[in-house]
């Protein structure tokens, strides 16, 4: 049977659980900053930088890990390993021990917690590991920059990884010259990078107002380089920059195309729209008089007096008996225009 790994305070953290706010919350649990809402598990736990080779150990253990598979085989290779713990309760620990590398700045960390990225494709991964990053402060962008430039990491990764530019704004705003400049270094490399991680440091130069990278921003939009539905065309980022007003662009210079696998949907959505579409009542639907001495003996033909001067036309949609009783709309009555997706 293998040894446990871990000794007291870290052993601790295969009993926490899912009581993710164990203990008191750092600042408050309002917070819009999500490390705010981490319990302080410096204070806790009692940990100190002696810790940190088991709480990177942890942070990589697969036989945890494999738990959030959920299959029998994976609880029993817990068991085999550590026979004395609770499963449902150390499926948390890796999200603890990260969130406690991040407290206790731990810059060594930073490529291990970017392999778990790309090693566990999760939404606690992909929520939590760019704001624990961030904790580590502005000494972290330098080797957060080399791991993001590492091809082992994988390109779905980036893009969470690059969040942590603008975590850390967030959080230290006195990196954010370092931050823009780590940023602008990574956008330089637009076409190596998946057209998502640009998107999404798109996303963090508008936020900011970063003009400066304007140059950039465009060279990246013209080569197809960015994903665009992370916050919208060229012509959006030069809006929002304060590059151009929206009056100098024209509608369809704003309008975004299906997102690649939903051109289905966005077709079906915009049936649905048709059809929900509250069409004007009638004066029949609304029960209202109706002067029918105005009607002619053919229902889909409408009489209405007119100025003499006035050249007798049928209404368009209706049938006109000189045309052999076809509509002078056409068959084009009868497509439907598929609605254009919404900026995300």
């Amino acid at each position: 049977m293998p040894s446990f790994p871990y000794t007291p305070p870290v052993a601790g953290f295969l009993d926490y659980g899912k009581q993710l706010d164990v203990g008191q919350p750092t600042v408050s649990s309002a917070s819009q900053n999500m490390p705010d809402r981490w319990p302080n598990y410096i204070e806790i736990a009692g940990l100190t930088i002696n810790h940190i080779p088991e709480l990177i150990t942890l942070v990589q253990d697969d036989v945890i890990w494999q738990l959030w598979l959920d299959d029998e085989a994976a609880a029993e290779a817990f068991q085999a390993n550590y026979p004395d713990r609770d499963p449902d309760k150390a499926f948390f620990a890796p999200i603890h021990a990260w969130r406690a590398l991040g407290q206790l700045q731990v810059l060594e960390a930073v490529p291990v917690l970017a392999q778990v990225l790309s090693r566990y494709d999760l939404d606690w991964c992909w929520e939590e590991i760019p704001w624990a990053l961030s904790l580590m402060g502005p000494d972290a962008i330098a080797p957060l920059l080399t791991t993001i430039a590492n091809p082992e990491i994988s390109g779905e990764s980036k893009v969470f990884l690059v969040e942590t530019f603008d975590h850390l704004v967030t959080l230290f705003p006195e990196s954010r010259d370092a931050c823009i400049a780590g940023a602008m270094e990574v956008l330089a490399n637009y076409e190596e990078n998946i057209p998502a991680v640009n998107g999404n440091l798109c996303v963090f130069m508008v936020q900011n107002k970063v003009v400066e990278a304007a140059d950039l921003l465009e060279a990246a939009h013209s080569k197809n380089c960015v994903d665009i539905h992370f916050i919208g065309t060229w012509a959006t980022v030069q809006v929002e920059l304060g590059l151009k007003s929206k009056a100098d662009f024209s509608p369809e210079e704003f309008r975004l195309p299906p997102m690649p696998g939903f051109e289905k949907f966005d077709e079906m959505l915009g049936t649905l729209q048709t059809i929900l579409t509250p069409k004007k009542p009638s004066a029949i639907d609304l029960g209202l008089p109706i002067n029918r001495d105005h009607l002619s003996s053919d229902p889909l033909t409408l009489d209405i007096p007119r100025s003499a001067s006035q050249p007798k036309t049928p209404a368009s949609g209706f049938r006109d008996s000189s045309s052999g009783g076809k509509s002078k709309s056409g068959r084009k009555q009868g497509k439907k225009s598929k609605s254009s997706r919404k900026k995300r």
